[in-house]
């Protein structure tokens, strides 16, 4: 009887066929089996190890930059993948083909909080007086949901309320409670009367991040009309979107490749940065 092909060897055996020369890598506990699979293919595919995500993620980004074909870069699990993105949003910034393999946890043990698994956690609220009254349909909601599960999150609750301060800060509190992860709300960010949702998650917010909102205002020409807001309260990450689905999904994106790397940071799970990347040399090795 045949030995059964793995996971791992389809993997490798793909990225010859498409013709990848090199992969830059931390090596992993958590795709050993990827690794062993390289090495049998090492006259083929060479693995440049490198000492940090960071690194490796920058030289994959470069390697793509050069040569016009995707970088190629493999890390493991949260921290691993937390120091990658700096790499992965230079290649979004800059549109370089850039391919980032992240090791998991096994299936049987996601969602357990299993050693340093990455499992980012969001939760979305629509705010719209005729959503919730059921004069219309919500659009947005559905649309932010595949947005943020195709990005690797777990949609936990997705809510509709009316707008106005109190209804918006009433949810918001709700949803932080015994809560870790993103929370996106769409909708009540212009200049009609009614457009209250940056009042009402100002009163929730423990530190603003304006970069953010910033960078989502920047991805549409009517962005200079939104008064959104970002930032922290407790161990959540709060994005306040436009309520057009169009406008939610674009400013969502704009800032999504760097939403797990701020997670990390927020939630306490990424390691110091190394001093070559802007770390203290009293906390790194």
């Amino acid at each position: 009887m045949a030995e059964p092909v793995t996971a791992a060897r389809r993997l490798v055996e793909r990225l010859v066929a498409h013709g990848v020369e090199r992969v830059f890598c931390v090596p992993g506990e958590s795709y050993l089996a990827v690794l062993d699979a390289l090495a049998d293919v090492k006259d083929q595919i060479a693995v440049v190890a490198c000492r940090h995500e960071a690194g490796a993620a920058n030289m994959a980004e470069a390697h793509g930059k050069l040569t016009g074909r995707p970088g190629v870069c493999m890390v493991t699990r949260g921290p691993g993948a937390a120091q990658a993105y700096v790499g992965l949003h230079t290649a979004s910034q800059d549109s370089t083909p850039l391919i980032l393999f992240v090791g998991q946890v096994a299936l049987a043990h996601k969602g357990r909080g299993a050693f340093q698994e990455m499992d980012f956690a969001a939760k979305i609220l629509i705010v719209s007086d005729s959503a919730s009254s059921g004069e219309r349909e919500d659009l947005a909601g559905p649309l932010l949901t595949t947005q943020l599960e195709e990005a690797g999150y777990t949609v936990f609750e997705l809510r509709v309320i009316p707008d106005g301060v109190e209804s918006v800060a009433d949810a918001l509190h709700s949803f932080i409670d015994g809560f870790s992860g993103l929370i996106v709300t769409s909708g009540g960010t212009g200049f009609s009367p009614r457009d209250l949702t940056p009042e009402g998650t100002l009163r929730v917010l423990d530190r603003e991040a304006p970069g953010l909102s910033e960078a989502m205002r920047l991805v549409n020409p009517l962005g200079r009309l939104s008064r959104s807001r970002a930032g922290t309260a407790e161990r959540t990450l709060i994005l306040n979107c436009p309520g057009s689905p169009k406008g939610a999904v674009e400013s969502l994106g704009a800032v999504l490749d760097i939403l797990p790397h701020a997670l990390e940071l927020l939630l306490g799970e990424s390691p110091p940065h190394p001093p070559d990347i802007g770390g203290s040399t009293a906390i790194s090795s």
